[in-house]
Parts: structure tokens; C-alpha cells; sequence
């Protein structure tokens, strides 16, 4: 008898485990948005908020139009994306080709914001596509 009570208690410890992980994980999305897609979707919310993770020298080659500009090498990342972004709204991140948007992406969904898009290709496709960009 006692084995079958371990083995039950072992066996709903994981399942508890398993929903909350499933649960949690339904709860933070995470996607990779073609330029296209990433332009439709910024045109058709109000409240998106657009990331530029890359450092203060690769602003000045252009940006996306209404970007907030995090350097994601600066030390006080993770503060400065808690002071300036809305956990609560969508937010679309890129870089120059995608590297440090990925991780940016991976870090954003970790200090708990819900919904975190990734520019596919970074600004360099964005331009390739012939998209618009601004001068910071």
C-alpha cells in the first residue's frame, strides 16, 4: 500500500509540474515576423511597442519608425526595458540581422512580458525589402 501512495504522490508531482509549465508557456508568446508581417502588424495596433536593441553607432545608419532604442550590450538593459515598455503590450524587437533580437526576445519573456515579436532578418532585410527607415 505504501508503494502505491509513493508511486501516486511521484506521479501527480509531475503532473502538477507539467501543467504549470504548459500553462505557462501558453502565457508568453513568442514569433518571428517577416518584414511584411512586421509592418502589417505595427499598422494595425495602436499599442505596439518597437525595440531597437542595437548599439548607439548602428542607430545612426537609420531606425524603424517610432522605435524605443535599448543597446543591448548597455549594462542596465534589463532596467532600462522595465523603465520605458508596458509588460502588458506587445512588443516587436530587432537588431541588425537577428542575433541579439533572438536573445533580447528570450530576455523580455523572462522578466515577464507576454506577447514578444522578433523582426526576422533585423533592420538589414528591413532595408533589403526597400522598408522605411528614420534618422534617430
Amino acid at each position: 500500500m505504501i508503494k502505491i501512495t509513493t508511486i501516486f504522490s511521484i506521479w501527480l508531482v509531475i503532473t502538477v509540474g507539467l501543467l504549470a509549465c504548459c500553462a505557462q508557456e501558453k502565457t508568453a508568446k513568442q514569433h518571428l515576423l517577416s518584414p511584411e508581417a512586421f509592418k502589417a502588424y505595427c499598422d494595425s495596433l495602436e499599442q505596439v511597442q518597437i525595440v531597437d536593441v542595437r548599439t548607439p553607432e548602428e542607430w545612426q545608419s537609420g531606425i524603424i519608425e517610432n522605435a524605443t532604442r535599448i543597446n543591448w550590450f548597455d549594462k542596465e538593459f534589463e532596467q532600462l526595458v522595465s523603465e520605458q515598455l508596458d509588460k502588458e503590450k506587445p512588443v516587436i524587437v530587432y537588431c541588425a540581422s537577428g542575433g541579439r533580437s533572438t536573445r533580447a526576445q528570450k530576455k523580455f519573456l523572462q522578466l515577464g512580458f507576454k506577447e514578444v515579436y522578433d523582426l526576422q532578418g533585423g533592420i538589414t532585410l528591413w532595408k533589403q525589402k526597400k522598408m522605411k527607415t528614420v534618422m534617430p
